[in-house]
Parts: C-alpha cells; sequence; structure tokens
C-alpha cells in the first residue's frame, strides 16, 4: 500500500501539497476545468488568496474521494492548523499554510478590480456633493474648505465651488417649486374624502434679514410663505421671495436673482408677497377660504386689493376670503397693554413690588383669556354664539381674580374655586384688593384687544405659528450674519422642500437630480440620513410629550419668578441677617420631634458659621455671606411596644 506522500506525487493533478507554497495564477491564466495550470509560472506582484468555506473544503473533499482518489491532496477547513502569528516585515511572505483557490471567485474579483475605474464617480459627481452641505445646512462654503482641508484633503477652488452650488440651487429649486404643487393636489384631495368642498384656510407671514424700523432699513431680503391650517401636517402652499441684489455687473432684471426694486422700501414687500403668493394658488385645485395674518395693518388692506383687483377676471375660485388676527399675537398685545398700565394703577397694597406685581397680574389675564377661549370654541358650534360667550367670560375675569365668584359658574369655563378655594394663580397668591377705578382701568386695557371687533379678528382662534417655524428654519439654511446675494431663494427653497418631504429624503431628491445616479439603500449616505430622521422624529415626540411641558413649565416659571427672589434671603449679597438660638433650645425640639416620629431626624441650618465667641456664650450667629454649614443630628432608636398579658 502506498503512501500518502507517494500518491501525492504520482497524482496527475498539479493542486498544493502540504508544506510547500501554492502555485499561482495571474488573471489571463485563470484555471479552468480540464485545463492544466502546472506550467504557470509565479507572478512578482503577490495576491491575496481566497479560502474555502467549510461547506466548501468539506464537500469538495467529498468530490475528490468520490472521483477515485483515496485521499484528497489537502486537508479540510477546519482540519487545517492555523498559522502561527509571527511579526514579519512586508518582504517575508513564506506561510507553511495551504491555501485552496476558488478560481470563479477569483476571476470575479479580478474581473471587478479592473472595472473599478469606471465605477469610481467622476470629480464633477464628488463636487456636487461636497456642496450639499453649504444647501442643507448653516455652514458655508469656507468652513466646507476648512473640514477638507483639516482631512488632508484638497478642496476644490472657489470658482468650482461657486458654480456647483449654483447648480445644486437651481435643482433645489425645480424640484420645491414641484413639490409645492403636490401639496395643493395633496390637500384638496385630503379635503375631497373627509366630505368638505377643496376650500382651505391659510396662514401668511413674512420674515426679515433684519427687520425693519422706524427711520431705517437695514433689511435688503425678505420671505413669505403660504401655510395650511387644514392637516396636520401644515404643509406649504406657495412661496415668495423679495431679493434687492443682483451679482451681475451690467443686467436688466428680467430673469435674475434680482426680484424687488432697489429704491422701493423693504417694509412694503409684504404686501408684493402675500400676492404673489396667491396668484400661485388661484390657478390650483384649491380656493382660498380665510387667511389669517399677524397684527399689521398692512395686511387686511392687501387682501382686499388683491380681491377687489381679481373680481374682474372672474379667475377666482372664491370672490373673497375672510381676514383673521393670529390669536398669539392678540396675547402678547393683551399682556402689553396691561404692563404699560403701571403708572395708572394706584391701589395696589405697598408691601408688594409694583413691577412684579403688574407682570405677574398680566401673565395670569393672559393665561386666563387664552383658555377661556378656547373651552368656548370647542363647546360653541356658531361663531354667533362664541362672540356672546366670550364677551361674557371676559367681562367676568376681574369679579373672579377678586374674590366675586357669584357668577363664575354661569359665565366661566375655567374658575374651579368653588372646588379648590385657591389663589395660588395670582400675585403673592392672593385675591386682588383693588379699588374699582383701578379694576376699570384693567378691563379698558383688556377690550383694547379683546371687545367685540377683537373677538371677530380671533373667532377661530387660529395662529402663524407654522409660519414663524417655517421662518425659523429658512434662516437657519440661510443665517442672518451672512449674506446670499444669488442663492438667497434657493436656500428658501431648500428649508420649504426640507418642511415637505424631511430633511434626508429632500437632500437624497437634490444629489439624484444633480447626478443623475440613484442613491443605494445600503450605502452610507442612506444609512445615516435615515438614522438623523429617526433622531428627529424621537425629538418631536419627546416634546410633544406631558411630561415634557410640565418639566418645561416649571422651568419657565422659574425664571419667571428669578426677579421675585432677588431680595430673598438666600440671594442678596449685601444683607445680614443674625439668627441667635441656643443650642438647648435646638435639642428640646429636637427631642420632642423625636419623642413624635421615633425616627431620624437632621437640623441643616444654611449658610452658617460658628465663632468662638458665639461657642463661649453657648450661641450661634448665621450669616448669609457664608457657605459654611452646621448639622445637628439626633439620632433616636425606636420604642418597642410592650407586649399586653393575655
Amino acid at each position: 500500500m502506498t503512501t500518502l506522500a507517494s500518491r501525492v506525487k504520482t497524482t496527475a493533478h498539479a493542486g498544493f501539497k502540504l508544506g510547500h507554497k501554492p502555485k499561482w495564477t495571474t488573471s489571463t491564466e485563470i484555471h479552468q476545468p480540464g485545463v492544466s495550470s502546472a506550467s504557470s509560472e509565479a507572478p512578482k506582484a503577490s495576491k491575496r488568496l481566497v479560502r474555502l468555506t467549510d461547506k466548501e473544503a468539506r464537500d469538495s473533499q467529498f468530490v475528490r474521494t468520490t472521483a477515485g482518489l483515496a485521499q484528497a491532496d489537502t486537508l479540510a477547513y477546519t482540519l487545517r492548523p492555523k498559522p502561527e502569528k509571527e511579526e514579519k516585515t512586508d518582504c517575508e511572505c513564506d506561510r507553511n499554510e495551504n491555501f485552496i483557490v476558488n478560481n470563479e471567485k477569483m476571476l470575479a474579483l479580478i474581473k471587478d478590480v479592473h472595472a473599478s475605474d469606471r465605477k469610481r464617480p467622476p470629480c464633477r459627481i464628488l463636487n456636487y456633493l461636497v456642496a450639499m452641505p453649504v444647501l442643507k445646512s448653516k455652514i458655508g462654503m469656507d468652513d466646507v474648505a476648512t473640514v477638507l482641508t483639516w482631512l488632508n484633503i484638497k478642496a476644490p477652488c472657489k470658482q468650482t465651488f461657486q458654480k456647483k452650488f449654483n447648480d445644486l440651487g437651481q435643482a433645489q429649486t425645480e424640484l420645491s417649486d414641484k413639490q409645492l404643487e403636490l401639496n395643493q393636489d395633496y390637500v384638496a384631495n385630503v379635503m375631497k374624502k373627509a366630505g368638505f368642498e377643496p376650500e382651505v384656510d391659510i396662514q401668511f407671514d413674512v420674515a426679515y434679514t433684519c427687520r425693519p424700523q422706524g427711520g431705517c432699513e437695514k433689511s435688503t431680503q425678505s420671505f413669505g410663505a403660504l401655510v395650511e391650517h387644514n392637516t396636520g401636517q401644515k404643509l406649504p402652499l406657495a412661496i415668495a421671495m423679495a431679493n434687492k441684489h443682483c451679482r451681475k455687473r451690467y443686467c436688466r432684471h428680467d430673469n435674475c436673482s434680482k426680484t424687488f426694486a432697489a429704491e422701493a422700501s423693504i417694509a412694503s414687500s409684504e404686501r408684493v408677497l402675500l400676492h404673489r403668493s396667491l396668484d400661485k394658488v388661484k390657478d390650483g385645485p384649491l380656493a382660498v377660504r380665510s387667511i389669517t395674518t399677524d397684527s399689521g395693518t398692512q395686511s387686511a388692506k392687501a387682501i382686499r386689493d388683491y380681491y377687489e383687483l381679481k373680481k374682474q377676471t372672474n379667475h377666482l375660485k372664491k370672490q373673497t376670503a375672510t381676514h383673521y388676527k393670529c390669536f398669539v399675537h392678540k396675547l402678547r398685545a393683551l399682556e402689553r397693554h396691561v404692563r404699560a398700565a403701571k403708572s395708572d394703577i394706584k391701589s395696589i397694597p405697598k408691601k408688594y413690588n409694583k413691577d412684579e406685581y403688574m407682570r405677574k397680574l398680566a401673565s395670569c389675564l393672559r393665561c386666563r383669556v387664552r383658555i377661556e377661549l378656547e373651552r368656548l370654541r370647542k363647546q360653541s358650534c356658531s361663531d354667533e354664539l362664541f362672540l356672546r360667550s366670550a364677551k361674557f367670560a371676559i367681562e367676568n375675569i376681574m369679579h373672579c381674580f377678586s374674590g366675586d365668584h357669584k357668577m363664575c359658574k354661569e359665565r366661566s369655563r375655567v374658575c374651579t374655586y368653588r372646588v379648590t378655594s385657591s389663589y395660588k394663580h395670582l400675585p403673592y397668591g392672593e385675591p386682588l384688593a383693588l379699588q374699582e377705578s383701578d379694576k376699570k382701568i384693567i378691563l379698558g386695557n383688556i377690550n383694547k384687544t379683546f371687545d367685540a371687533t377683537g373677538l371677530k379678528e380671533v373667532a377661530k382662534l387660529f395662529n402663524t405659528n407654522a409660519c414663524e417655524s417655517l421662518n425659523a428654519s429658512v434662516f437657519h439654511y440661510a443665517p442672518k450674519t451672512s449674506f446670499y446675494a444669488r442663492n438667497f431663494a434657493a436656500l428658501c427653497h431648500s428649508a420649504v422642500h426640507t418642511r415637505s418631504m424631511g430633511p434626508s429624503k429632500s437632500s437624497m431628491k437634490v444629489a439624484e437630480k444633480v447626478t443623475g445616479k440613484k442613491i443605494s439603500l445600503h450605502s452610507m449616505i442612506y444609512n445615516q440620513l435615515k438614522a438623523k430622521d429617526r433622531r428627529r422624529e424621537y425629538d418631536s415626540r419627546r416634546k410633544a410629550s406631558v411630561r415634557y411641558k410640565i418639566v418645561r413649565f416649571y422651568l419657565r416659571k422659574r425664571h419667571a419668578n428669578r426677579a421675585l427672589y432677588r431680595d430673598g434671603l438666600y440671594a442678596s449679597e449685601n444683607m445680614e441677617i443674625a439668627l441667635q438660638c441656643t443650642v438647648s433650645g435646638i435639642t428640646q425640639i429636637l427631642d420632642a420631634l423625636a419623642r413624635y416620629n421615633n425616627t431620624v431626624h437632621t437640623i441643616a441650618v444654611p449658610i452658617c458659621f460658628t465663632s468662638p465667641q458665639a461657642t463661649q456664650t453657648n450661641q450661634l450667629t448665621l450669616f448669609t455671606q457664608n457657605s459654611f454649614q452646621f448639622h445637628y443630628k439626633l439620632i433616636r432608636g425606636k420604642t418597642r411596644k410592650k407586649k399586653q398579658r393575655p
């Protein structure tokens, strides 16, 4: 019987032998079935060989054994000894180990290597992807160049960077305009399926790069958006921008970044942007039922003039739209009017700080009016019933705050004095002790905002919070500290497109449109953007929870009451309070407490110290400007109850 070594030498297979180096194959001399590779020479450059898996090794061993070979040339994958881990240089390539080469996989690997140059994205696509953070975040081109520099990567030149960013802005504008039309179709479809006419309530607001003030207009750009009220998503339906800048030296401004006259006042852009936005909606599937704006006087006239101008064309689906004012802006005006009446109120008790008293009173009135009107709006089906009930509820507020609750059951939806008997929500936790003349002054300031006309303006209790949030997103992408002459419109469209589709999906849509290639679902870009979306959704749910709102309320309350504690014991730096008490007196108090509860008691007197004189006289002197603490502990054991004899 021949040995295994002799069988290996006499076999016609040119495979691998135990303890010998394998023979190499080149990319053009891959072993094919039925072709011998014994004549192939080892190339100079080394290549990594591919091991077989456990299953492939067992199957190969089985096939070779059943083919007539008593023993296979190589051991199974799991039976081969592992190579010793030795520290060797790169030039030392000797390994006392056999390798199994899967020729088909080796051929596929070589083909992939040769084709890798064609799969690599060209430089123009990389430049587009490098410019994406400028479009989708608040960083600028110089910031991106700085990051690439510290990664030891050469950044593209400024001209190339600007050109790619302009292309991205153009693509973003086209996608955003198309998405705004889809938003209108979506809202119209939702209204029809809900059984209503495709009429929508919208809100409108304008944001400036620097708010215009009397006698000075520093701002040169503004942004306005129409956002719908009817769905929970609060989707933007149309936007418009005003820009006074153009980078071209000789330009007629027919089709450039300049969309507003340089000699015109930027404060008048609110009227222009509202008309432009309404023109984009009137040709769509929706009809505008109402428009909610802030408390400015310019909006009402702009809406009235727009519909009077369009009546002659008969292109509008609805000949007029009801104008409402923002409920939140009205509440702010109410608080401002009440605080401004500080000098007219004469009967505030002298033991209270007048400024803090009026501040707390204004805050209480604002909160009470808000809750009253919100609950009345939920209970009232018609506007007439709401307006009548709201008038009585507002007139009853001052009587309720003064301790007169005769009409609260009939007129108020908030007062719970008959249940709680508490005034902790009022200034200093006590009912108002003001004269009747002062109460009339405060009620008059309330009626400045919420009289019969003011209640009609907020009959639906609509607000412009969605527009304010969208404005904040716009100036997140286009910070007011930076200046964007050409791409201001592109950054505004970027914020609107992100609000409609989400930041991740919006970014991928822009990248796919510019590069012409679809982002793979298994790519790092996709995974990172989806992880960012999951984090954003978690933060949104957390901020909408009741627990988060309670914590936020107490933090705001602590901040609001900071001025009340300004002259307190623990905050005053100029006041020294001496508190003297005998040790024997403290001991007697603690003995009584211990006998009462039979537990461990600790008394801690904050910010105090003991002086030698106080120790000698058996006295403790406490001062507020020191941070030492004196703790007096008395530990008492629990008393055992005596067992009663039967």
